[in-house]
């Protein structure tokens, strides 16, 4: 079966409806990541994002929580100097 959605999530509890909901109406989650709240996180949403872009099995790439601003998330995409096509 393919599964081609790949997600990053602030929150873990938001993480089991998002998995409930991309499974009903896709051909369902390639991965799912919650990197939770914490104040000092292990990784960000654009770690996974970053990760997510350079596999070709993912299709689409969704992101779910507070990302800021669309400014911030491309000023920070240009700085890594790539070009997200998925999100």
């Amino acid at each position: 079966m393919l599964r081609s959605i790949a997600y990053v999530s602030r929150s873990g509890g938001m993480s089991n409806e998002l998995n409930n909901i991309i499974s009903r109406t896709t051909d369902g989650v390639y991965e799912g990541v919650a990197i939770g709240g914490d104040r000092y996180p292990g990784t960000t949403f654009m770690d996974h994002v970053i990760r997510y872009q350079e596999n070709p099995d993912v299709k689409m790439i969704v992101v779910l929580g507070e990302v800021y601003s669309p400014f911030v998330l491309k000023r920070r995409v240009a700085t890594i100097k790539i070009h997200l096509t998925r999100l």
